[in-house]
């Protein structure tokens, strides 16, 4: 009997994917959250590693939560928020965090460049199948930051302190005000991730100051 010939590794899937094209635009949903702005970036920094091109983190809209702007003012990630897609003829669009049936996201919005992949840890019902070139949707993980952190991790591509502060913040909220059953892929990669962030920036980031019209809307 012969073996089944093993599967490639999502990261390695991912990026053969991309391959041959350039600009590679990173799309997260509009007003992205933390887990969305940690994961782009984790693909951000897969793509500029090991295929070297041109690649850009984009999102609609605004960073609305005191906590979310700290975030991103201390940790700097390379996220650009626009009114529309570039058309760009051989770029390569990856959504992460939301799907290609969802409407709050740039490449709803675009007309539509080429190849796309999806990354993202929520299932949106639609009686369509939409067919991407890649796709890894899995609900049983906490985080799409998750997601972005195992295929760092399989291509042996170190986060960065500031990186991986973004995602271990991101899988903690996720899953704060919830009760969580974790996988092993989310236990293996909080270690991971634990070993390379800075806890006194992720103090600093969960104890944001809020402003006085905070608290009036309150």
């Amino acid at each position: 009997m012969h073996d089944k010939p093993r599967r490639l590794p999502h990261s390695q899937r991912l990026l053969k994917a991309l391959s041959g094209h350039e600009p590679v635009l990173i799309v997260m949903h509009d007003n992205p959250d933390p887990d969305a702005i940690a994961a782009g970036w984790g693909i951000y920094r897969l793509v500029q590693e090991k295929l070297g091109v041109e690649v850009r983190l984009l999102g609609g809209g605004a960073i609305v939560r005191a906590e979310n702007r700290l975030m991103v003012e201390l940790l700097k990630p390379p996220l650009e928020l626009v009114d529309e897609l570039p058309s760009v003829e051989n770029a390569a669009v990856v959504l992460v965090d939301c799907g290609l049936e969802t409407k709050n996201q740039l490449y709803a919005r675009s007309s539509r460049p080429a190849a796309v992949a999806v990354i993202d840890h929520h299932v949106t019902p639609t009686r369509k199948r939409v067919v991407a070139a890649f796709r890894d949707v899995r609900p049983a993980v906490t985080a799409s930051a998750t997601l972005a952190a195992s295929y760092l991790r399989e291509q042996q591509v170190e986060p960065g302190t500031a990186l991986a502060t973004a995602m271990l913040y991101a899988i903690r909220t996720e899953t704060r005000g919830a009760r969580v059953r974790y996988s092993r892929i989310d236990r293996s990669i909080g270690l991971w991730l634990t070993q390379r962030a800075d806890p006194d920036l992720l103090s600093q980031i969960e104890q944001a100051p809020l402003s006085q019209a905070y608290f009036g809307d309150l």
